[in-house]
């Protein structure tokens, strides 16, 4: 092989690397918040789907949300009636995130927020029987 083919090979594999390094996707399930230097500003949040452009890592960064509904389980807890009658109770509760930027701020990883949904919902199990929604 000649010396242009081993360069056209050569500039061809930089490209490519230069381009996956400078793009990235967000699927039509998915919610992105592009933080600059870990910092995400006020238009950081990315909605809409397909191929988007950034800077190389260390500049920028990119974390991906899934924006479907996700469902919380309890495990089945007894919980003592007004009657003192002995119940086994499990709840589950459907939830998904409405703001990808303040979600973002608030919370550093699913496991937090899924940590938090579930202490609040297990707080609440014995409170009313009757009521449907926990407002978080």
């Amino acid at each position: 092989m000649n010396r242009i083919g081993i360069y056209f090979i050569a500039a061809l594999f930089a490209l490519v690397i230069v381009l996956f390094t400078c793009t990235f996707n967000v699927r039509f399930n998915e919610n992105a918040i592009l933080t600059t230097f870990g910092h995400a500003g006020d238009n950081a949040e990315i909605t809409e789907p397909g191929l988007h452009l950034k800077w190389p890592y260390p500049i920028q960064s990119v974390r991906k949300y899934d924006n479907r509904m996700r469902v919380l389980q309890t495990r089945i807890e007894n919980v003592v009636t007004k009657d003192n009658q002995l119940v086994a109770v499990q709840v589950f509760l459907t939830w998904k995130i409405s703001d990808v930027l303040v979600y973002f701020r608030k919370s550093e990883n699913d496991a937090r927020a899924q940590t938090y949904l579930s202490d609040r919902l297990r707080s609440n199990i014995g409170v009313s029987m009757i009521s449907t929604s926990v407002n978080c």
